[in-house]
């Protein structure tokens, strides 16, 4: 936690919310909690443990039927969720500003997750903080999905998945080689991070300067052949004849 910057108490509360399964060991629900008080005081800290394996190997194998999606449905009495909060755009506070992408997590909504729009509709276009105020007066022109609601807290559209574990990192701690496929030279493996890398660079339609760590190391790939650099490849070639 000590390489993230903000208010951390927010996301620590949002771990312990929807992940009830993982915080058996780090946390415990106060008995004198009520729905009245601020939803952050709901959980108390136990004492750090060392547990930092452990808590990532549970977090890889932690199934869909584990993750609470809707936990704050007992709360909706004390604080309604408003349709303005499917609002998607610029929010600020002062003169802070930040791209508010609900499309990312409709199911915390209790929506059908679809596969999100490129946040570059949204961050790739200027504006100013009078332009950002009238658009949130009018978000109704912006929410998303409003009518698109499930019965299954989990539930996504086809497709979603895959499109998921092709642009993330599902897992902390890096798996074993899968004997499906350990038989691939470097060369296969190479190419299968570059289709990865492309089909990044083209979900969010336009290069931006920080995806240009992304570009280079899909050129590094491109130009290496079965983990040889092309200079040191050409010396070798040299030194044979």
């Amino acid at each position: 936690m000590k390489s993230i910057s903000g208010y951390l108490t927010l996301i620590q509360a949002w771990v312990y919310e929807h992940f009830p399964t993982l915080c058996t060991n780090c946390c415990k629900m106060r008995p004198d909690y009520k729905e009245q008080l601020p939803r952050s005081i709901k959980w108390k800290t136990k004492r750090d443990k060392g547990l930092v394996i452990p808590f990532r190997q549970a977090l890889d194998n932690i199934t869909v039927d584990q993750v609470c999606w809707t936990p704050y449905v007992a709360h909706r009495d004390v604080r309604p969720l408003n349709e303005v909060s499917l609002y998607r755009g610029w929010i600020r506070w002062g003169s802070k500003m930040y791209a508010h992408l609900p499309d990312r997590v409709l199911r915390q909504y209790g929506h059908v997750q679809s596969i999100p729009l490129s946040p570059n509709d949204v961050t790739g276009h200027s504006t100013t903080l009078e332009r950002m105020d009238v658009m949130f007066t009018q978000y109704a022109i912006n929410v998303v999905d409003p009518d698109l609601v499930s019965n299954d807290p989990s539930a996504c559209v086809d497709g979603y998945m895959d499109w998921f574990r092709m642009i993330s990192h599902p897992y902390l701690i890096r798996r074993d080689p899968n004997p499906l496929v350990e038989g691939l030279t470097a060369d296969a493996t190479s190419l299968l991070r570059a289709r990865q890398i492309v089909n990044t660079l083209l979900d969010k339609q336009y290069i931006a300067p920080n995806g240009i760590p992304l570009v280079n190391e899909l050129m590094k790939l491109l130009t290496t052949e079965k983990g040889v650099e092309p200079s040191k490849r050409n010396k070798k070639k040299r030194r044979l004849r």
